[in-house]
């Protein structure tokens, strides 16, 4: 089905593969995706071990970038 999507059409992409970023707490903070326009290329299983790596790290970081707004937000109310 996704291979009849309009943009997969329009850039010819030949592969994707997408993993949710998920906060260590639960939750969704983001999207990791990687496509391909070379026609004979597909994804092997090292590829998708090594986006769920990146993922893994990608998720980490975005909630110690969360927890560091929430603690500069509580600052600013307690003050100096």
């Amino acid at each position: 089905a996704i291979g009849r999507n309009a943009s997969v059409l329009r850039e010819s992409i030949s592969a994707l593969a997408a993993l949710p970023l998920r906060h260590p707490a639960g939750g969704l903070v983001g999207l990791a995706y990687l496509d391909t326009q070379e026609p004979e290329r597909s994804f092997t299983e090292l590829d998708g071990e090594l986006l769920e790596a990146f993922s893994d790290r990608a998720a980490a970081a975005l909630a110690v970038a969360l927890l560091d707004e929430r603690i500069a937000a509580l600052a600013r109310q307690v003050g100096p």
